[in-house]
């Protein structure tokens, strides 16, 4: 009916723009193709409904499914996202199997076939790796501690409900956006109470406690030690960063509202539900038409901060002088690479923090080079020994390695930067002067950001390459 179209066309909007949509698209991390499954959850959990629900084998939906699950391959880049939906799904399954007091296994057979031809090519190479990572975790030779990571991840009340990771230090304190949060979540329960079909909305109430699960790992319910002795498997702790499991929330919520609001007839509150779920939609969207969204509302930015007074910004002008030496460097057509130090880790391996331009994150820079850049931040060169970290702990006279180490790697060009957190120079400094003094390193170019090296020839180590 029309009233029913347009109350998912209203839904669809508040799927749209929602909390959580503004955290991914305020995040580091928002740009990067992984959310692509945020716009195919609902193509994908429809399909397998239809799919279980229906009492005959049809083909149809499971062409459409295995077209969806192909471009899903894009967000199979991170295994964990491909990891957390089949979870729900595999519980879905099972839950509509209970309902329905039959287990269909043609058609588990040939869901199961679509996912793995569909996905295999992007999932098979990444199982090992991630078996491997597991197992690096465990036996302690990993820099990273995976049960500090693992309570770290875990979402806390309300940053659940509100669909916002650690919400009482996030950018939305800006944002009048909390009541339709609370609005949205108080919603959902009603929906819980008041739905017609019981045993959908048992259903989804299941998979909605299930996700929570994931996402807060029991944080605050259960004892830290129990919640490491579930999620110690590669299968759960791959999923112990937050938006893996948090991506699937706001779609199962959703779904359970517009069933309530389909049956607008029982419920007195109904057109008043709808003004909030319009107020919801325009106090979520104000932001994009106003402007500067990145500007005033970035989670980088410290309370009472803009992209101008804050320490770190996602909007950030590299210096002219990386665009002036990586021009030059450019017309070194050798077979080698940069190295760049120090070691200047404050949040993630593998991002930079460079205060003095207010960079936080990956660093844009090395795209401006056409040879490759080896970044002591990034330890994935050398397994997992973290020899930036040792490199700045140690005394000049026991640094001397850095140099074989920077032949071996293929490296002819130091990278010293000075534009990282002054405590990094203050522990590196000394060094860089003493190979300086041992001609071990010769200075080509020096600016507020950084001082570029060649590394004496006698570290280099030539090679002969070959493409084929």
């Amino acid at each position: 009916t029309k009233d029913k179209h347009n109350i998912m066309t209203l839904l669809s909007l508040v799927y749209t723009f929602n909390l959580y949509t503004l955290h991914i698209i305020l995040d580091e991390w928002g740009c990067s193709p992984f959310f692509l499954l945020y716009v195919l959850v609902p193509m994908i959990f429809g399909l397998t409904y239809k799919i279980f629900m229906d009492k005959y084998f049809n083909i149809k939906p499971f062409i459409i499914l295995g077209i969806i699950f192909t471009i899903e391959n894009i967000v199979n880049s991170n295994l964990s996202f491909f990891v957390a939906i089949c979870l729900i799904l595999f519980l879905l399954i099972i839950l509509m199997s209970f309902f329905n007091k039959r287990l269909d296994l043609k058609k588990i057979l040939a869901y199961s076939l679509t996912i793995s031809l569909t996905t295999m090519w992007s999932i098979l190479p990444q199982i090992f790796g991630m078996l491997g990572q597991f197992s690096s975790y465990n036996s302690g030779q990993s820099i990273f501690n995976l049960n500090e990571w693992i309570i770290w991840q875990s979402a806390k009340f309300p940053d659940i409900f509100f669909f916002i990771f650690d919400y009482s230090n996030s950018y939305f304190h800006k944002l009048p956006l909390t009541v339709v949060g609370i609005f949205l979540f108080i919603l959902f329960i009603i929906s819980i109470i008041k739905a017609k079909n019981r045993a959908l909305s048992l259903l989804f109430l299941i998979l909605v406690m299930a996700d929570i699960f994931l996402i807060n790992k029991g944080n605050g319910i259960l004892p830290k030690g129990i919640i490491i002795s579930i999620f110690q498997n590669p299968i759960l702790a791959s999923l112990r960063s937050f938006d893996k499991s948090a991506i699937l929330l706001p779609f199962l919520t959703l779904i359970v509202i517009a069933g309530y609001l389909m049956n607008p007839k029982n419920n007195k509150l109904f057109r008043l539900n709808i003004v909030f779920l319009m107020l919801f939609t325009a106090l979520s969207t104000y932001p994009f038409f106003t402007g500067n969204v990145l500007e005033k509302y970035s989670i980088s930015f410290s309370k009472g901060k803009d992209y101008l007074s804050s320490k770190y910004s996602p909007i950030v002008k590299i210096p002219k002088d990386y665009f002036q030496i990586a021009e030059e460097l450019n017309y070194n057509l050798r077979d080698t690479k940069i190295l760049r130090v120090p070691y200047n880790v404050i949040n993630s391996v593998g991002w930079v923090n460079f205060p003095k331009w207010q960079l936080v994150g990956t660093d844009p820079t090395i795209q401006l080079f056409d040879n490759p850049t080896v970044q002591m931040n990034t330890v994935g060169y050398l397994g997992n020994w973290n020899y930036g970290e040792r490199w700045n702990k140690q005394t000049s006279q026991k640094s001397k390695w850095l140099l074989p180490l920077a032949g071996l790697l293929n490296t002819s060009y130091i990278v010293y930067h000075k534009d990282v957190d002054p405590k990094f120079t203050k522990q590196t400094k000394d060094k860089v002067e003493t190979y300086e003094k041992n001609n071990d390193i010769t200075e080509l170019d020096n600016n507020d950001y950084f001082t570029l090296y060649q590394i004496n020839d006698k570290y280099y180590l030539p090679h002969f390459y070959s493409p084929a």
